[in-house]
């Protein structure tokens, strides 16, 4: 399960003050912070997710079977593979739907449905080579259509998606053969390869045989899980693809995903043994869960970031000096440094 989030809300004054205020404390911190010596382990990043999670068997090799109940606060708008980039959303379609690219630990886009790409002198195209021999969990085939299909629609003027902002510099898509896609760009852009592998801004691929209203209710992808139930704001199941591209995966039987908005009927769910994980933890989660005997609260580095996304019709953000001020105000240099 990727360890990304992202939450989305609208930016008042006192929201950006908050941002750049905790930046800059935390900046502040570094620098009185001795320097680590070359053999000692650094802590865990300023900037880290807790999860919690029943106490089980010691970290060792992998094991077969079971089903993961995961606790969410928020349950996602609906199940459509690309109307809006939220977290809540993106891990459930990440489980069903596959990527063309995925991002490691150090953010390096790697192979998933695509084995292999390459640019063109001019930057203007992309050239995916796809991998072969997938499936959809409905049978079938994987093929450059099923991308083709996925740009046109994101693309359309039709559809109103956060989409069609994250890929507007993309002009269009066209199957080379079977297996090849080519991606032509309106404008030069190096980091298109990062967004397609990024979890939340991605593009997951469905497929072509099937219409936007169905798979708007059945998903059907080339992931690892299948949806088996979803019940609209209060759980969604998913089992195991017996099919799936990855030999050996997933290890899961299956995967159950539990909306609770309160923190502490996560709590109480965790502490009597209704779920086995809390996605994310709140401060006072934290402090209710950390002498708990049965429970394991987990601090990981994260790899979370906060856009700060303007408005370009809308005063004062028609005045680039505005938005040179918010970018001049964030210290990005010193950030990266933390």
């Amino acid at each position: 399960m990727s360890n990304q989030t992202n939450t989305q809300f609208s930016l008042t004054r006192r929201h950006f003050l908050l941002l750049t205020g905790s930046a800059s404390a935390a900046l502040a911190l570094a620098a009185c912070a001795p320097a680590v010596a070359p053999d000692t382990a650094p802590d865990a990043a300023t900037d880290a997710s807790a999860a919690a999670s029943a106490a089980g068997v010691t970290a060792g090799e992998p094991q077969r079977g079971g089903t993961l109940r995961v606790a969410f606060t928020e349950a996602p708008a609906n199940i459509d593979p690309h109307p809006t980039f939220v977290v809540q959303g993106a891990v459930l379609r990440s489980h069903i739907y596959d990527t063309l690219i995925w991002t490691d630990e150090q953010l390096t886009p790697q192979p998933s449905l695509a084995t292999s790409w390459e640019a063109a002198d001019d930057q203007l195209s992309w050239t995916f080579h796809l991998r072969e021999g997938v499936a959809f969990h409905h049978g079938t085939p994987f093929t450059a259509a099923d991308v083709v299909h996925n740009f046109e629609r994101i693309l359309g003027e039709d559809f109103g998606s956060q989409a069609q902002t994250a890929f507007a510099f993309v002009a269009g898509a066209e199957a080379v053969d079977e297996y090849t896609v080519r991606i032509t760009l309106s404008n030069p852009n190096v980091d298109f390869p990062l967004l397609l592998g990024d979890p939340i801004n991605s593009l997951f691929i469905a497929p072509h045989d099937r219409t936007w209203e169905e798979l708007a209710t059945q998903p059907s992808g080339t992931g690892p899980f299948q949806l088996t139930e979803y019940l609209p704001g209060e759980s969604a199941t998913l089992i195991r693809n017996e099919n799936y591209w990855q030999e050996g995966l997933p290890y899961l039987d299956a995967l159950q995903f539990l909306y609770m908005p309160e923190a502490a009927t996560q709590v109480a769910a965790l502490t009597s043994g209704t779920i086995d994980l809390i996605w994310q933890l709140t401060t006072d989660s934290v402090d209710a869960l950390a002498g708990d005997p049965n429970v394991v609260v987990e601090e990981v580095a994260s790899g979370s970031y906060q856009p700060i996304v303007m408005r370009l019709d809308q005063e004062p953000f028609t005045d680039t000096r505005v938005r040179q001020a918010f970018k001049y105000a964030t210290n990005r240099e010193g950030m990266v440094g933390v």
